[in-house]
């Protein structure tokens, strides 16, 4: 026998060692890699029909950390009542954001699902997901008759803006008027306004509004949009 066989078989042991970790380490790759990723989500993208008192279901890839899992890295935007801040439940894989509150019929509610999330070993989704869904409404015939069921304001409006602005579960208005103070206007419940707004601001020259929750809190807030002379607008922001 050759006195250099030893080493050679031991040599050979060796690569062989080594080339199975590299084996190992390849196969293991894609899956570190598909850490945190989204991989589903309820309600689908663009569903039309979402039942008012529908959960928001987030499936990842990992199981992920329940102390990642907040309001605003898992945000559900509901555009007549704000953020969903609660409730935010995590059981392994599954995130569930459950509201307080129904959604309003026909309303779009957004949600995006931030890289700020983590599995339990830490490892953060690669990219955001943003999407979009409407809630169900039921019924009606498209027919609004011949007079109107309400009336309400008396300037010159330019835009109108429907939202829950005092979280009583009905759409509040918020009206610009160009030659008056912008009006918020509380419904009662019946689709009836009153016969006086519930709030005032700005000095009118409004032309055109929209409600958001900008600072995140869970309420709606304003952004409208002045007509200056010579200028072609004003955004001013109004926080709750």
């Amino acid at each position: 026998m050759s006195p250099t066989m030893p080493n050679t078989r031991h040599t050979l042991c060796l690569a062989g060692c080594v080339a199975l970790l590299l084996v190992a380490l390849l196969a293991l790759a894609p899956a570190a890699l598909a850490d945190a990723e989204l991989t589903a989500h309820m309600p689908v993208t663009n569903t039309l029909d979402v039942p008012l008192d529908s959960t928001v279901v987030l499936t990842y890839s990992a199981e992920m950390s329940a102390t990642t899992v907040t309001s605003t890295t898992v945000a559900v935007h509901s555009m007549m009542q704000g953020l969903v801040t609660e409730t935010h439940s995590t059981t392994g894989e599954v995130v569930t954001v459950t509201p307080s509150r129904a959604f309003h019929p026909g309303e779009i509610v957004y949600t995006t699902a931030t890289t700020h999330t983590a599995d339990i070993t830490g490892t953060h989704p690669v990219s955001p997901t943003v999407w979009q869904f409407t809630a169900l409404a039921v019924g009606g015939t498209g027919r609004y008759g011949a007079a109107a069921h309400d009336s309400f304001g008396a300037g010159t409006s330019r835009s109108m803006a429907l939202g829950d602005l005092d979280g009583d579960g009905d759409l509040d208005a918020v009206i610009t008027n160009s030659d008056a103070a912008q009006e918020v206007w509380l419904n009662d419940g019946s689709g009836d306004y009153g016969s006086a707004a519930h709030d005032i601001f700005g000095a009118g020259n409004g032309n055109s509004v929209a409600l958001g929750d900008v600072d995140g809190d869970g309420d709606l807030d304003v952004v409208d949009r002045q007509r200056e002379p010579g200028a072609r607008g004003v955004a001013e922001r109004r926080l709750r």
